[in-house]
């Protein structure tokens, strides 16, 4: 049976990504809290795949972040409210599950094109009253490649985040990263 060009390279192209998928790693993740929803920084590793990136202050990782943490003026609890609005407002993205003190945040998106999922965890640290920091780690949860797109993502979060928390009643307005991953 001889295919047309165009549905061979479609047929190409779903067994690059059955491919892709069946790559993924299976495991069952060490860094799991108590409830197995919510990530435990201190046990992620740097990640050594591209289809990941991490975000985190110096000695909360086993390992190197993708690139250093910022510091933010304003407090812990204010900034995990902030990250939590940013979730809220991006497309197809949910929150699967916030600690009981609201600093450790999980949430998920899928890709508009097939669905894709990738995992946020957010872990805001306080660092007195006024000033917090934080840990994010956005990986997909499928595949091996994800063209940069977990990069972008933190780093755009990151740049609404820290909009938001020099001016709070920038709160509502998203502001875009335009860095190519």
């Amino acid at each position: 049976m001889k295919l047309p060009g165009t549905a061979a390279a479609v047929l190409l192209l779903m067994l690059a990504l059955a491919a892709c998928a069946m790559a993924a790693d299976k495991e069952r993740s060490e860094a799991m809290d108590s409830d197995p929803r919510i990530l435990d920084f201190t046990v992620v590793k740097t990640p050594s795949r591209p289809n990941a990136w991490l975000v985190a202050p110096p000695d909360t990782i086993d390992g190197e972040a993708s690139e250093p943490a910022p510091v933010l003026a304003v407090g812990a609890s204010t900034a995990a409210a902030a990250w939590l609005a940013i979730i809220e407002s991006e497309p197809r993205t949910r929150i699967v599950a916030v600690s009981p003190d609201g600093l450790r945040i999980e949430a998920e998106q899928r890709s508009a094109g097939f669905g894709f999922v990738d995992r946020i965890s957010a872990w805001f640290i306080p660092i007195g009253n006024d000033r917090s920091t934080l840990a994010v780690y956005s990986r997909a949860q499928t595949g091996y490649w994800d063209l940069g797109v977990n990069k972008r993502r933190v780093r755009d979060w990151l740049q609404r985040l820290a909009a938001q928390a020099a001016d709070p009643e920038e709160a509502r307005v998203p502001v875009s990263a335009e860095d190519p991953a």
